[in-house]
């Protein structure tokens, strides 16, 4: 029997209720595959900027940006370490000539700190 309470049927007949019930399996399975499509699409735009860091955690970006894609470098001449995170915590670690692709929604979300001060390369990817 599938999940949604059907089972295989030799020469029966098809009832209402099974039929209504094939109907709705197969108008969830088309939302599902629109939206793995939708998030599937490739970056109509990209964005690049750069950002100078130091010890207190600043956002990549001040305002609302919504992307599908970050992408955070640190030059390989940087004479410090690069913590990426949340606004409460950035413990992941680049370190100098390192970089991170981000799938997250909104570069407000990603927070950056450094042992020093650096400048890094912010790639972004947008919908």
């Amino acid at each position: 029997m599938s999940w949604l309470g059907l089972r295989h049927k030799g020469v029966e007949p098809l009832f209402p209720a099974e039929w209504n019930a094939v109907v709705d399996g197969l108008d969830l399975l088309k939302q599902y595959t629109d939206d793995c499509i939708e998030e599937c699409k490739q970056p109509t735009k990209l964005d690049t900027a750069t950002k100078t860091v130091s010890t207190t955690p600043i956002p990549l970006s001040d305002t609302d940006l919504y992307v599908k894609r970050i992408h955070i470098k640190l030059p390989s001449w940087a004479l410090y370490l690069l913590y990426v995170g949340s606004d409460t915590k950035q413990d992941y670690i680049l370190e100098p000539g390192d970089s991170i692709p981000l799938e997250i929604d909104n570069a407000k979300k990603v927070y950056v700190r450094s042992t020093g001060d650096v400048t890094i390369t912010i790639l972004y990817e947008l919908p």
